[in-house]
Parts: C-alpha cells; structure tokens; sequence
C-alpha cells in the first residue's frame, strides 16, 4: 500500500461506490481485495473497508494496456 498522505481534496468511497467506479460487481472486489491483487484499500475496523479514489484511479492507470500490446494480442487469438 502506498504511504504517502492523502490529497486533502481526495474522496473516500464505500467497498459498494469503488466497485462501482471500477464497473465491477462488489464481489469481485472483495475478492481482489482478499487474494491481494485488487487496488490499494484502507482497514477501517473489521470488516469496514474503504478505498481512496485518487488510488482507485492510480491503480487504473498502471494497468493501461498501450495499443501495440493489444494488437499483437488480436493478432496472436487470430493465428
């Protein structure tokens, strides 16, 4: 997880509003999150769990995939 603080202006989400901003079922976040491969995520008390959205953004970013890599992806399905 990351520790540097928090922008002032940042906006924390409910486990229900990330998996939403995200467009995946509260779920399959909760599953990410359980099988440490989801977006970074704040441990309020038991079974609360909240998620910065600067990080939820962040964690989008890094998973850009660039066009060249999804080409050669089609054409690999294709051969």
């Amino acid at each position: 997880m990351s520790k540097e603080p928090l922008p002032i202006d940042d906006v924390i989400l409910s486990e229900a509003e990330a998996a939403r901003m995200l467009g995946f079922a509260t779920l399959t976040l909760t599953n990410y999150r359980l099988r440490g491969v989801g977006p970074p995520y704040f441990q309020v008390s038991g079974h609360v769990v909240r998620y910065s959205k600067r990080r939820l953004l962040d964690w989008l970013e890094a998973r850009t995939v660039e066009d060249a890599k999804v080409q050669k992806v089609e054409e690999e399905s294709k051969a």
